[in-house]
């Protein structure tokens, strides 16, 4: 078989050639890694990026790694091209270059890799206060749950106007269920309307942190010095801890199957407020975002809009949903006084 150039391997997985002339790099070889590039090259390790979202967002996202990198917590280091400029942009694409981070992506069901996950999460948040954002709107998140909330309730009414009409499989089952998930939505919104959401806002705003707001097991890295590392910053968003604290806990609470196993949620509770102290009633917000029925407005979000191609998929993520129901409901029960009676406790 003949081998490939560095050039073809390049295009092979859709990124330009072009795109590495203004870095002074001798590569010699080019390796996937889910949707970056691991180039291999005689002076060392690094990662070919290709930023998909506007130029204002990249800006955020290199702002608040340049931020957190300075504060001392372990990101990847962005390396500048020969103009000195830190992304370029080649056939209508932005690229970035970062070092390379040696390490292992941590595994969600290994109780000493979550818990030092999770410690650090919190050490990770008090280092990103301070930090001063390029304009962009859109990633300035604080105050907004309430909106976002209502925003999604509205967009999930709409659809299920479009499903009971539909003919198709999955628009009967999303017509079926939607009445449920969307009182749900309505329940988070009062959770919130009955917290100290906007309180808690105000302080996390003062402090000007920000949130990772991607922490899927494949962006923490468990580095050779038994550090905690993140990576892919694309959807950070300035927004209060609690954010990132919640989406942590529903990660977790996924498998092949929903688990929805509150001592692992109150396992990742404890373990985070060990390492920050936790505001009054901060519980409760951590049970909105759980409660809210993120799962269910994507698949409709995927059909509806993003014209999805494997329904079969999205037909089985709404059977899943539909099936851990009683057992998330439970959990949802139990949650709140848990997590408030820990919290008291620490």
């Amino acid at each position: 078989m003949e081998k490939k150039t560095i050039k073809q391997k390049l295009e092979n997985h859709g990124f330009t050639n072009d795109a590495l002339l203004e870095y002074d790099l001798k590569i010699m070889d080019v390796l996937p890694m889910r949707e970056v590039l691991h180039l291999k090259t005689k002076t060392g390790d690094y990662v070919l990026k290709k930023f998909k979202l506007s130029k204002n967002e990249l800006y955020y996202t290199l702002a608040a790694l340049r931020h957190i990198k300075q504060k001392g917590f372990p990101v990847p280091e962005i390396i500048p091209a020969s103009n000195g400029e830190m992304f370029i942009e080649k056939n209508g694409m932005i690229y970035f270059l970062m070092e390379f981070l040696n390490g292992r992506e941590i595994r969600f069901n290994d109780k000493n890799s979550l818990r030092l996950a999770t410690q650090s999460l919190a050490g990770f948040h008090k280092k990103t206060h301070g930090f001063s954002p390029p304009n962009c709107p859109g990633k300035l998140q604080f105050g907004k749950w309430v909106v976002h909330f209502k925003e999604r309730m509205k967009e999930m009414l709409e659809w299920t106007e479009i499903a009971q009409k539909g003919e198709t499989k999955f628009e009967q089952m999303y017509a079926k269920q939607a009445d449920r998930w969307i009182e749900e939505a309505l329940y988070a919104v009062d959770l919130l309307s009955n917290s100290s959401y906007q309180e808690i806002s105000l302080i996390e705003q003062d402090l000007q942190g920000f949130c990772h707001h991607d922490l899927e097991y494949h962006n923490i890295l468990k580095t050779d010095a038994n550090q905690i590392a993140l990576v892919d910053f694309d959807y950070a968003i300035s927004d209060i801890r609690t954010h990132d604290l919640a989406s942590l806990i529903l990660r977790n609470m996924r498998g092949k199957d929903w688990e929805w196993d509150l001592e692992k949620a109150l396992f990742i509770l404890k373990n985070y407020y060990n390492a920050a102290q936790p505001y009054e009633g901060e519980e409760r917000l951590i049970h909105a975002m759980l409660r809210f029925p993120q799962y269910f407005y994507e698949s409709g979000y995927f059909y509806f809009v993003e014209k999805y191609s494997n329904i079969e998929r999205l037909e089985n993520r709404l059977v899943g949903w539909e099936k851990q129901q009683e057992i998330r409901e439970r959990f949802l029960q139990q949650f709140e006084n848990s997590a408030r009676h820990i919290l008291k406790h620490l």
